[in-house]
């Protein structure tokens, strides 16, 4: 039988929403077991912190017990906002009590609605079938899986940004006509950069890591969209000043003894790794455990072949995650949970 152009539409709608149900239900197998299943000291953490925010703000706690929380919650490291443990320490009063289910779920939200984002960014450039493809990476892939259901900040800071992108590429788009002289008005412009000012921030506060990706992308859209006179435009000042500020005021002026703390003890002290022809081939290989060697050069070629706007943000991208990596050269081969960023890059490529 001869496919007819209103049939695709719909087989690739099926596929999508088949895709999407995919990706929600291998993340919500097992949902209720105990945090072990992929870095485990860490997912405690964040329950021993979730924990304290809602013993704090239950009625029925004694006092002893929210003492008692808060002794295992000062216990552990705090280098980010509790941001996604107070989502779930206050999400416990609707399960009526502790239940590792919650965070879970929180987690395949956002990380579905990043998903969706993806798919979208991918069929505008591309066609609805690569978004699918796309997708199909994203949800399924065995790494995607353990670590976007984990309690940690990561699938939350890794979602913000990939939304954060997906506006930062539409305000690239819808910009460029205004440079053209086809009169485009500004304020959907200005609405996608407050949009990606919004995410792309959040992100970062969330998870300063992230920052390195975020200022590549941000650099990259920037200089290709206004070019050298990306100063004078109101829109990037104020995208920046979304995204800068938040974390500027977390991470340096408020908790800035752990930030220090932090930085010396896994940059400062560990710097010389990047010195070793060694860190790169436990880096490389550590990535070939994770992604697959195949599908990262896949996602490098990709990236370099994509259209002129896509090449520009992807080949940012891989340039912020490279200086990230040797900023923090020992979790580049040591802590898989630490590349996740990276999914939504090779996606893209």
């Amino acid at each position: 039988m001869k496919t007819t152009p209103q049939t695709r539409p719909q087989t690739w709608s099926a596929l999508f929403i088949l895709l999407l149900a995919l990706g929600g239900f291998l993340r919500l197998l097992d949902l209720t077991d105990p945090p072990l299943d992929f870095h485990s000291s860490r997912q405690l953490r964040n329950s021993l912190v979730a924990r304290e925010i809602y013993y704090s703000a239950l009625p029925s706690a004694t006092e002893e017990q929210r003492q008692l929380v808060v002794s295992f919650a000062n216990a552990v490291g705090k280098y980010e906002p509790p941001v996604i443990e107070t989502i779930v320490g206050y999400s416990y009063f609707l399960t009526g009590g502790e239940n590792i289910a919650v965070a879970r779920v929180w987690a395949t939200i956002f990380w579905l609605a990043a998903g969706l984002a993806l798919f979208d960014l991918m069929r505008r450039v591309v066609s609805p079938w690569s978004g699918l493809i796309a997708m199909a990476y994203y949800f399924v892939l065995p790494f995607s899986v353990q670590v976007s259901r984990s309690f940690q900040p990561d699938p939350l800071m890794t979602s913000a940004f990939v939304i954060g992108v997906y506006f930062l590429y539409r305000w690239s788009e819808d910009s460029s006509p205004l440079l053209s002289g086809e009169g485009l008005g500004t304020r959907l412009t200005w609405k996608w950069a407050i949009l990606a000012g919004v995410f792309l921030g959040f992100a970062t506060f969330v998870k300063i890591v992230i920052a390195f990706m975020v200022g590549a992308a941000a650099i990259s859209m920037v200089l290709f969209t206004l070019g050298r006179d990306f100063w004078k435009s109101k829109q990037v000042w104020a995208m920046a000043a979304i995204m800068v500020v938040p974390a500027l005021l977390y991470y340096v002026f408020l908790n800035q003894g752990r930030s220090t703390e932090y930085f010396f003890a896994w940059t400062v002290t560990l710097i010389n790794l990047i010195t070793s022809t060694d860190f790169y081939t436990k880096w490389l290989a550590f990535l070939g455990v994770i992604f697959g060697l195949t599908i990262v050069f896949l996602g490098i070629a990709g990236a370099l072949i994509a259209p002129a706007r896509m090449r520009w943000l992807l080949v940012g991208l891989w340039i912020g995650y490279v200086l990230y990596g040797l900023t923090l050269p020992f979790q580049m081969y040591t802590h898989s949970y630490y590349h996740i960023q990276l999914i939504p890059v090779i996606v893209l490529g």
